[in-house]
């Protein structure tokens, strides 16, 4: 900001590096160019930027990138869920007199599905560290937390799963 401090025959060789100056001006090139013509320094500047139209825009595009992420997450969270359940009914489906014989015998969740379990959390560990190697680390956080809501689901759609499937197979359908 020029305060009148540096001479004006030397005012073009601080111009040529960097000048700031403050208007309230939406024309700010009208309100500086009398100061340049009154110091014959025209040439120096033909055109002003404003500092924060310039960071405006940056937010902007980072508030907007943040809004796209959230909405792929959230409908990375809710295709996963629904994958999971659909993978549990198909399980449920082939494996119920075993996974009942199991439960019978006082099997936990983790022995009575252990295969399963094991599947599953070895391929999202996986894809989530190829993830976080490729794009950045805070994806790793994003993917354990979602591994951590999927096993917890898996859980809940086990109990909804072995009683609607269990009464089936006690009353002898296949």
């Amino acid at each position: 900001i020029y305060t009148g401090s540096v001479h004006p025959s030397r005012l073009s060789e601080t111009m040529a590096e960097y000048f700031f100056f403050q208007t309230t001006s939406i024309d700010a090139y009208s309100d500086l160019s009398p100061f340049l013509a009154k110091h014959n320094l025209s040439h120096v500047i033909r055109s002003t930027v404003s500092v924060y139209n310039q960071h405006g825009k940056i937010i902007t595009q980072l508030q907007e990138q943040m809004k796209t992420s959230i909405l792929l997450i959230t409908i990375l969270f809710l295709s996963s869920s629904a994958i999971l359940y659909g993978l549990m009914e198909q399980y449920f489906g082939k494996n119920k007199k075993v996974i009942f014989i199991k439960s019978i015998y006082g099997y936990s969740f983790i022995r009575r599905h252990l295969g399963f379990l094991l599947s599953f959390i070895i391929s999202s560990v996986c894809i989530v560290g190829l993830l976080a190697v490729l794009l950045d680390t805070q994806i790793l956080w994003i993917g354990l937390l979602l591994l951590v809501f999927d096993l917890t689901l898996l859980f809940f759609v086990d109990r909804k799963l072995q009683n609607t499937s269990f009464s089936i197979t006690i009353k002898g359908g296949d």
